[in-house]
This record gives C-alpha cells, structure tokens and sequence, in this order.
C-alpha cells in the first residue's frame, strides 16, 4: 500500500494526499488511533465472541471512511496445536512450505491481515507453493483429523 495517493482534480487543480496512519476501531470503539503499523493485534479477546474489526487511514487531507471485518474467536491454544502434531518450515518462507504431520493435513487456508483468503489446499496439502503471495505476515489454519490450529507464517 503506498503512503501518498493521486487524488482526482478539483476545479482543474490536481493534488496528492499523504497516509500519516491508522486508527483502528473493534466494535465502534476506537482502541487505537495514530499507528503507523500497517498491522494491529486485538488482545485479551473471549473466545467464540464474534467482532467487528475496523481500520480507518488517516491523510494529510483527511481520514477514509471505517473498512470493518467481522470475525469470530476461536481456541488456537497450544494444546490444540499440540495434539495435532504438525510442523511447518522454512518460516520465513520465500516459495515452497513444507508442512509435516503424522496424520493427513486434510485442509490448509491461508489468510491475509485483513482476513481475506489467499490460498485454500484440500487433500494432500502438505505442501504449499507461496512464491506468487505478497511479502506479508499471514494466518495459517490447518485441519488435521477434523481438528483446527492456527500459526503465523511470514512470506518474504
């Protein structure tokens, strides 16, 4: 995302405006203003609680109107991930993730910051080839034996 957009002419007057930041909002509540991040974690959320997450930029001649997500919480605790017994490697990755697990990896999504899916695997997806993704952190989720975990994966 570049810092500086082209905006469209004004009585013949062209001009461009800066991204100074980010103002970060759950649930219409601000919980965050002026970050210059281009990512946030929510902290201290309940579990099986569904939010509405909201990022808002913040220019020189301005602010953007709110872009919200809503998303559900869910039990990513490490006795999950434990009880699934999978690895990932190399992470960082730069094309190729190899994923290893006693038992099948029935499913693999991978999602964006902004929780759009980027990448769904089904069957054998115990390997993933990431070399078209952007350079960028990502939530990986993996079904082994009808079991869900989650783990972090950077793309380089």
């Amino acid at each position: 995302m570049s810092s500086q957009e082209h905006c469209p002419a004004r009585a013949g007057i062209e001009y461009r405006r800066q991204r100074l930041s980010f103002n970060v909002f759950l649930d219409e509540d601000e919980v965050a203003s002026g970050i210059a991040a281009t990512e946030y974690l929510f902290e201290d959320l309940a579990l099986d609680q569904t939010y509405t997450a909201g990022v808002q930029a913040v220019y020189t001649t301005g602010v953007s109107e709110v872009s919200t997500m809503v998303f559900t919480t869910g039990d990513v605790s490490a006795e999950v991930q434990d009880a699934l017994h999978f690895s990932f490697y190399p992470n960082p990755v730069s094309d190729v993730l190899q994923i290893r697990s006693e038992q099948a990896v029935e499913e693999v999504l991978l999602l964006d910051f902004s929780g759009r899916l980027v990448l769904h695997a089904q069957g054998d997806a115990a390997e993933l080839d990431l070399s078209s993704l952007a350079s960028g952190t990502y939530l990986m989720r993996v079904r082994i034996d009808g079991k869900w975990a989650s783990a972090k994966v950077v793309k380089r």
